[in-house]
Order: C-alpha cells, then structure tokens, then sequence
C-alpha cells in the first residue's frame, strides 16, 4: 500500500499532462510584521518571531480563518468549448482530493467542498491513483 503523499505526487506528475495543478497546504502559520528582520533562527533549528501575527495557510475565508475541506491538488483543466460557444478554450477549476491507494475517507467537509465545485460547473473528485484521476477528467470533457 502507498502512502497519500506517494500516491499524490504520482497524480500530480499524471494529471500534468491534462492539467494545470497546484499543491495546496491548509492550516494557520505565523509571520513577523517586521518582515525578514523579526525572525531569529537558533542553533538547534528552532525559530523566534517577534511582532508575530497568524495568517491561514491555502485558501481563505473574508474572516482570514483557512477553508476547511479545500482539496490537495487545485488548479484548471483547459477545455474547448462547442461551436455553439464560438469555440473558445476556457480553463475549468479543477479540484483534486487524494486518498492513500487502499482505504482514506473523505471528511463531511472535503465532500461538502467537492459539490460545491461540482455545482458551479468545475470538475472535482476522490482519487487514489493516477488511473483514476485520468479518468476524472476524461469523464467530464467528454461530457463538455
């Protein structure tokens, strides 16, 4: 069995072909409003901020708290529109949650994500493998 991060990066590599995909980190972190100059590096690799403020990792709400639930590899699928469109190319937001090869659920709040990517027209799904994240794709531009 794989680990996620093993097999992520193997469809991230795939998807690179069909896609343009970012890694996303979510959570919270720390930065000094002194820029470079309020943070101290100690020799036994820990580190000091002074003048400290939180910012959130990865997507963010207006109230600058972390979305909970956003995917692992967002980005964009370029699709051809029908003549009927002029046929123009329009790239696709497309939301990618991994899970290791064998087992990994989704959390209520990764699949609330996903509909809500769904409903606004976007591709989004679970895949564990860069078969299954090839076929993601392959369903919905054969479905444009």
């Amino acid at each position: 069995m794989s680990s996620e991060n093993t097999v992520q990066r193997q469809i991230w590599l795939a998807l690179g072909k069909v896609s343009c995909l970012f890694r996303l980190n979510t959570g919270r972190a720390y930065i000094s409003n002194l820029g470079p100059k309020g943070v101290k590096r100690l020799t036994d690799g820990s580190v000091i901020i002074t003048a400290a403020r939180s910012i959130a990792m990865g997507f963010s709400s207006p109230s600058g708290d972390a979305v909970v639930g956003a995917c692992d590899l967002p980005g964009w699928t370029t699709v051809t529109v029908t003549p009927e469109m002029v046929g123009r190319r329009v790239a696709v937001f497309t939301s990618i949650e991994v899970k290791k090869s064998k087992g990994g659920k989704p959390s209520p709040e990764q699949l609330n994500w996903m509909q809500q990517v769904q409903n606004g027209g976007g591709i989004a799904g679970i895949v564990n493998s860069p078969e299954s994240a090839l076929l993601l794709i392959d369903e919905y531009t054969k479905k444009v």
